[in-house]
């Protein structure tokens, strides 16, 4: 329960720090959402580049090699959440440019 609130609380720092993006400069967030049982977690990083970040990558490399006995961060510095691989039931990987909330939105 802990995990999914710091998790949720994740995801809207980040959808804040995108409010917050200057015009001039791109953006990309890339969404990876793992099943997990009948569940699913969504893990969101906002970056400066389209490549798909370093933790995904290696990520999606563990887990089409079938080294499910790992256990998995996208932040190994900072670990707020971790998951064990062989867990996972699916992901899926989505990239896309960031946009900027009108002012006034609640979104």
């Amino acid at each position: 329960m802990a995990e999914e609130k710091k998790a949720e609380q994740e995801t809207v720092e980040k959808k804040e720090e995108v409010a917050k993006v200057p015009a001039g400069k791109p953006r990309f967030v890339h969404l990876l959402v793992l099943g997990v049982g009948g569940t699913t977690r969504n893990v969101q990083l906002v970056t400066d580049s389209a490549q798909i970040p370093k933790p995904f990558a290696e990520f999606i490399n563990g887990f089409r090699s079938g080294k499910l006995d790992l256990i998995w961060t996208p932040t190994p510095s900072n670990p707020v959440f971790a998951i064990r691989m062989n867990s996972i039931d699916f992901y899926e990987y989505r990239s896309g440019q960031a946009q900027e909330n009108p002012k006034g939105s609640l979104s």
